[in-house]
Order: C-alpha cells, then structure tokens, then sequence
C-alpha cells in the first residue's frame, strides 16, 4: 500500500502544496482534507472519475497501453449504438465531476475565459475560488508559480485529432517566440552530444538515424536524446497545442505571464474543457452502420512517417522498408522533446531551461523544482531508447506511448 502510494503521489500536482510550509495552517488543513493521498476528498473523487473514464477507452479501443488490457473487442472493431450510449453516459457523468469539483461552473462559462482579465473576473465570482481550480490559481498566485520555469518560450504541435476533410481539429504549427510558421517533419533532427548514445555531430534526421548505445561516452549524462527543431530547442505538450491553435486565452496568458510553471498546467486543464465539450460532439456524429475500417495495400520497399499529438505533446515515428522488413524504425517521443539534455551546440532542453535559476526554499526537500518537473508531466519510461545486441543482431525497444 506504501509503494502504491508513493506511485500515485509522484504523477499528481496538487499533493505538492502539501509541503510548502509557509502557507496558513487554515490552508494546510483544506489542502490536507481535500489532497491527501487516497484519503482527501478532492484526491479520491478524481481517481474514482479518472477509472470511470478509462472506460470508454476499453469500449472504443479494447485495451488502453495496459491497465484495459482484458477489455473484448481487440483493437480495430465496430462500434454499436449500445456502445455509443454507454460512452455518452459515462462522459455525461464525467463532465459532472469536472463542472462540479474542477470548476465550480459548466464547461461553457469556463470556455468563456479568454484572457488574464476573464480569470480574474471568473474567479471573483460565486463560490469559483472554492473550486480545485479556483483554489490551485490562488495558491500559484501566492507561492509565485506564475513566476518559475518558463521554458524556451518556443512551441511545436503536429495537428490533433484528424477530421473527415483530412484537417486537424487542434492545428498544426511551429511558435519560435515571435511568429507563427507551418509544421515540417523534415525540420525535426535528434542530437546525441550528450546522450549515451554515437551518432554525427550536430544531429540528424530520424530518416537517418540510428539507435547505436555508447555507455563509455565522454560527457553524457542521459539515455534520453535531444530531439530539434529548425535546430531550436522547443516546448510541446498542451501549452504548446494551445498556443498553436492560437487559443485566446494561451495566447493571452503567454504574453501576461510567459510561459511560466502555473500558465503550463492551467492550460493542460483549459485543454481538458475544450476536448471534454468536443468529445460529446463527435459521440453524437458516429454512424455504427458506417464503415469502420479501410484495408491498405502492403509495400514491399518504402518509408512512411506518422505524427500525432499524445497527451504530452508531439509523437512521431519513422520507418523504412525493404523486402517487406523493416529496416530502420525510429521514433521521437513527447517526453524526449521536454527533457531532452544538451544539443552538440551546448544548449539545453525545455525542461532544463525551466529549472535554471530557480530558488529553493529548503534543499533537503526542493518543493519548487517538483513544481516545474510535474508541470511538463514527464514519462522517462517514454524518452528511453532501450537497446539488446546479440551478436550481429541489435534489437531495438521504443517506448511510445
């Protein structure tokens, strides 16, 4: 039960104001009742609502990467108007738990917040500031969250959830700060200067690259690469989509606050209300007696790449194959982008950058550092690039998801 506790606590943002000791101890004793681990009410209703939405997951999809495993159904399968009624159902409840306990208010009064001056007015009103979202910004505002790990200020998203014309509902982009550009695969390049791992100087693209470990290199200091854009360090991950999308009130937010520790993690939750509301609209569209799936020839020699948005930001996955064998796979997580070590030109990644400078109160337990890390929700699992030789033959393990 320890160990399980220990688990969950690591991967939730709110337990950590559990220990900045300077708040009030009237704030210790909400914060404990509401966010203690397994037993806060706050803590307990969002695991239960986290479980129940899971569920539709295993109606669509059979399986989530493993905890659905056992669900019937497979991977490609119809989907039948029950099924549909029972996703409803369970989203309707869903939405329950997040206008009730998240926002204190519908969805559609919180998409109503466009910029700084909204929040503030949205938080000044009714009983919004008792919420978990109301009370997560004053606490950011007191402890100056809005203030830490701003990151490179630069952000890429490849387009989220595709639509009938081929369009993405979230667009596709590339921020250097600036500007606004359109994204290119062919800009992506992963660096290995500091990563235990040989390959060219300077970087290469995934069409070129190779998984070669090195565990005597000179300098490295991770199994993670340093995945580039147009050779720039960049962000991605919900921040980054909505920035991308040119939602306003990201946009907003970036140029009040900057792409602080606090923005990052608002704007996750801005995310979820938005694909939340979309979700119940795209239930409604499905036709069960539509078709469901389109068989593609198979090449025998070629190459393809595949980009996506997963929960933490870009994915992309590139191969080549000859003789209908694969001859080179490589794939360039989220998680890589955001934790990614130093390029061949000495420059940090994102979440690097976000830490540098950042004062602690106490050096023993560095709450502010758990801060900024969990604002990126980083998955290490999802950066490594594992590798097994055995004789000639080399194995390569990706962790994708």
């Amino acid at each position: 039960r320890r160990q399980r506790q220990m688990c969950i606590r690591d991967r939730l943002y709110m337990v950590d104001f559990l220990k900045r000791e300077e708040l009030q101890k009237g704030v210790h004793k909400k914060l404990r009742r509401r966010y203690l681990p397994l037993k806060g009410d706050s803590y307990s209703e969002a695991f239960r609502n986290r479980k129940k939405i899971l569920e539709v997951l295993g109606l669509f999809a059979g399986k989530w990467p493993n905890t659905l495993a056992l669900q019937p159904g497979g991977i490609t399968r119809p989907v039948t108007l029950s099924e549909i009624i029972r996703a409803q159902g369970i989203l309707r409840e869903y939405r329950r738990f997040i206008e009730k306990n998240l926002l204190g208010c519908s969805c559609e009064r919180w998409l109503e917040v466009r910029s700084l001056k909204d929040l503030d007015r949205w938080l000044g009103e009714g009983n919004h500031e008792e919420s978990d979202l109301g009370l997560f910004i004053k606490l950011c505002s007191e402890l100056g969250l809005d203030k830490i790990g701003r990151g490179p200020g630069r952000f890429l998203s490849a387009g989220a959830y595709e639509l009938p014309d081929g369009s993405t509902w979230l667009k596709s982009g590339y921020y250097d700060g600036e500007s606004f550009s359109d994204f290119d695969h062919r800009k992506i390049t992963e660096d290995v200067a500091f990563s235990w791992f040989s390959g060219p100087e300077g970087g290469c693209h995934p069409f070129a690259e190779a998984t070669l470990p090195n565990v005597e290199k000179a300098n490295a200091y991770s199994w993670v690469k340093a995945p580039r854009y147009n050779g720039e360090a960049v962000e991605v991950g919900p921040m980054a989509r909505m920035i991308i999308d040119r939602d306003p009130l990201a946009l907003d937010l970036l140029r009040s606050l900057g792409p602080s520790a606090y923005v990052r993690v608002l704007l996750r939750i801005h995310e979820l209300v938005r694909v939340l509301r979309q979700m119940e609209i795209w239930l409604g569209e499905i036709d069960p007696e539509k078709p469901f799936y389109r068989k593609h020839k198979k090449l025998r020699c070629g190459e393809g790449v595949g980009l996506t948005e997963a929960s933490r930001g870009v994915l992309g996955h590139w191969i080549q194959i000859e003789d209908h064998k694969i001859k080179n796979y490589q794939v360039v997580t989220p998680t890589a982008w955001n934790l990614s070590p130093r390029d061949s030109s000495g420059t940090p990644g994102p979440l690097e950058q976000a830490l540098l400078g950042t004062c602690v109160r106490s050096e023993e337990d560095p709450v502010e550092v758990a801060h900024i890390i969990r604002s990126f929700d980083p998955c290490l699992f999802c950066a490594v690039h594992a590798v097994r030789v055995e004789g000639e033959k080399q194995t390569i393990v990706l962790w994708t998801y």
